[in-house]
């Protein structure tokens, strides 16, 4: 009879023992959830952090200064545009062509302006000028008509209208 409370206590140590490890591998398991989510509530207070920086910035100084940036670089290109300064001399009519033509397109929006006559024909008083410009993407091709210090006349066609 003593060997069957031997065995019997045996298996009740055998039994005890295992709930124990089970124990320890749920507290194991239990611990490494907890890290988890003390990993998470940190990501999610650093997220919160970032969030309230960025609500911090504010994009308005930015926007001026490519408001102002964009002014500049239109001012420099208006000042590319006008005709250049000789003191003491008149300019040769060429330049004075170019010029003009120039500055009125840029008026009307146009850049990348492209006179396509040779500087022999732009030499007299009254001559009709053929362009090419782009404005607002679009591919401005014509004419325009300059007598003396004036541009007359127009014809501008934009590249949408050639294809039907």
């Amino acid at each position: 009879m003593e060997t069957i409370l031997l065995i019997v206590l045996l298996l009740l140590v055998g039994v005890v023992l295992y709930l124990l490890i089970r124990l320890d591998t749920k507290v194991q398991d239990l611990q490494e959830e907890e890290e988890v989510d003390d990993d998470q509530a940190e990501l999610v207070q650093r997220i919160e952090e970032m969030d309230q920086l960025l609500r911090q910035l504010d994009p308005e100084p930015a926007r001026q200064a490519l408001l102002q940036l964009e002014r500049s670089v239109a001012l420099l290109e208006e000042s590319r545009a006008a005709a250049p300064v000789q003191y003491g001399a008149e300019l040769p009519r060429v330049a004075e062509v170019r010029a003009m033509v120039e500055a009125f397109l840029r008026q009307r929006g146009c850049d990348a302006v492209h006179i396509l006559n040779p500087e022999a024909e732009l030499d007299v008083e009254t001559v009709e000028v053929r362009i090419e410009a782009q404005r607002a993407g679009q591919v401005l091709k014509g004419t325009l008509r300059v007598s003396g210090t004036e541009v007359r006349e127009t014809h501008l066609d934009s590249s949408f209208s050639l294809f039907p």
